[in-house]
């Protein structure tokens, strides 16, 4: 606010306005104080003493705005068109009303400044609001684990909410209040490990912004992925440390004594590891590295949408393997939150979670599996890359994707990813889109990461119509503005299917959309439950969850 403005125009009512606002008296008293009495020097006397409470005088507004009509130098002419206007514009009510607004502009100044809210109450009772609380679900999950933190008699868990709901967000408060209650000389370190530069730069962005609302002291984060973090090691206040599989155990096992000790120095200091993406804990490289991460009082929390490693009708062996790694401890949401819905149903009727509308793309590609294609499939989960290669290289598959991806993201003007089979048909797809006027990009596992996330934030920002990629933004991917889902990639996972469906399903309360197209290639699905069903799916082998 610019005070000396405020006086200047003020003064421009002249001296003897001035004096009659303020009284003989003191301008007496003024004059013997030594005080100038010039216009400038009696209006700044003038509003030390009233404040904007004098332009409560219906006159002396009348007298302002008079003068600045009359000031060629000024712009006022365009607020009050002429003399004529002058008592309609000055005698309205002073208060919080637009005439106040429009005569306020004279300065230069917000109504808002002049009439701040009273933040004092003295009522026995007072309601604060949190800025950005979590959603009734995210807190119901975020006191579960907080529960679990000061359970001495537990070590794992895993916590099961589908993709879309805020599984990064609920955990860093968790973690916040962890490091929190945990502020001593020898604070535990806390490590979230995923498995993509995405997630891991997801979990960096939700502990900054968390931090910064509700830390107690300044925190040093340390970036430990992806060649990151390797020359900068700093034990000095580090609380938080996110680093992917791969990195942690090419550094464990790096003969350079600096990254040994730093992961040793890690594994030594964990109070409490975060994994993101748990289904993948079991795997031997994985499982590895987090039993080397845990000490004796490390906690460690999975998260996972889909906390199962089987596909429907397969053996379920490596469920169980995944269970039992967990100590078959898992929560979810509460039957109480969701009204005893399924909570995908729920979440979809709060608007947290769009509506699925599912069509079937009629390719035409007949693939006859061979035994050793179907016993792939039933050992690892996974379409056989032989298999891909062939759907990828169907030039009229790719043209029948490509005429359905035109019409989502052109004719209906819906943001649309697409999943596709193989590196090569995720490129050649957007080259035969390109060339009929979408504008899309490729992202694979080769592009490089500064033009991911260029690509991906003009996604965000509807520059870019539709992305089509193979190996990646399955997760870690966040854009709300997803209309539209075309799974051209077959799986025979419920994990992947379920995670490929999840980049849609944002909501319209979250900024998201109300309706999310998912559109399935023929060919792609094996014996695929509703994506509904496919967060239950792996209940029974967790047993009930808490």
């Amino acid at each position: 606010m610019d005070t000396d403005n405020i006086v200047s125009t003020i003064a421009r009512i002249g001296m003897y306005k001035l004096t009659a606002s303020l009284g003989p008296e003191r301008i007496e008293r003024l004059a013997k104080l030594g005080i100038g009495m010039t216009p400038h020097k009696v209006a700044s006397a003038v509003f030390q003493e009233q404040g904007f409470n004098l332009f409560k005088n219906k006159k002396l507004r009348q007298e302002i705005i008079s003068s600045q009509i009359k000031n060629e130098k000024t712009n006022f002419q365009k607020l009050f068109s002429s003399s004529e206007n002058i008592d309609s514009s000055a005698t309205f009510n002073w208060g919080k009303n637009q005439s106040t607004r429009e005569f306020l502009k004279i300065f230069d100044v917000q109504l808002e400044e002049v009439f701040v809210e009273n933040e004092t109450d003295t009522s026995h009772q007072l309601l604060v609001k949190v800025d950005n609380p979590l959603f009734d679900y995210q807190n119901n999950i975020r006191c579960k684990l907080h529960a679990f933190l000061q359970d001495h008699s537990q070590k794992k868990i895993i916590a099961h909410m589908p993709t879309g709901t805020g599984k990064t967000r609920t955990t860093v408060e968790v973690i916040c209040d962890f490091i929190r209650n945990n502020v001593n000389e020898r604070q535990p370190i806390v490590i979230w490990m995923a498995h993509s530069d995405e997630l891991c730069e997801q979990a960096v962005q939700s502990f900054k912004k968390t931090w910064k609302r509700i830390g107690c002291e300044n925190a040093n984060v340390n970036r430990f992925w992806g060649g990151r973090g390797k020359q900068e090691y700093s034990a000095d206040n580090l609380k938080f440390v996110v680093t992917s599989f791969q990195s942690f155990y090419s550094a464990w096992k790096s003969k350079d004594d600096y990254q040994f000790e730093y992961v040793n120095f890690l594994s030594r200091k964990c109070g409490l590891l975060v994994v993101d993406e748990a289904h993948m804990s079991t795997a031997p490289t994985y499982s590895t590295v987090i039993k080397h991460l845990c000490n004796e009082k490390t906690k460690l929390i999975g998260l996972t949408a889909t906390p199962g490693r089987h596909h429907v009708n397969a053996d379920n062996s490596e469920t169980l393997k995944l269970a039992k790694f967990y100590d078959n401890n898992k929560i979810t949401i509460d039957a109480t939150i969701t009204n005893n819905m399924n909570p995908i149903e729920f979440l979809q009727n709060e608007g947290i979670l769009s509506k699925i509308e599912r069509t079937r793309l009629e390719s035409g590609i007949d693939i006859k599996l061979s035994q050793k294609s179907l016993t792939a499939i039933s050992t690892f989960l996974e379409i056989p890359k032989e298999v891909l290669s062939e759907l990828g290289a169907n030039t009229k598959r790719t043209t029948e994707v490509a005429t359905a991806t035109f019409d989502l993201a052109v004719s209906k003007q819906k943001q649309t990813i697409v999943f596709c089979p193989t590196k090569e048909n995720s490129i050649d797809l957007a080259v035969l889109l390109q060339s009929k006027g979408c504008e899309v990009r490729a992202i694979t596992s080769d592009t490089p990461w500064h033009e991911r996330r260029k690509w991906i934030n003009e996604f965000k920002e509807g520059h870019i119509k539709v992305l089509t990629n193979f190996g990646v933004l399955t997760t870690g991917f966040d854009a709300p503005n997803i209309g539209a889902v075309i799974i051209a990639r077959p799986t025979a996972s419920i994990v992947l299917y379920s995670q490929m469906v999840g980049r849609g399903l944002r909501g319209k309360y979250v900024n998201g959309t109300e309706y999310c197209t998912v559109v399935d290639v023929i060919d792609n699905i094996i014996n695929m439950p509703r994506i509904s069903q496919a967060f239950t799916y792996f209940d029974e082998y967790f047993g009930k969850s808490k």
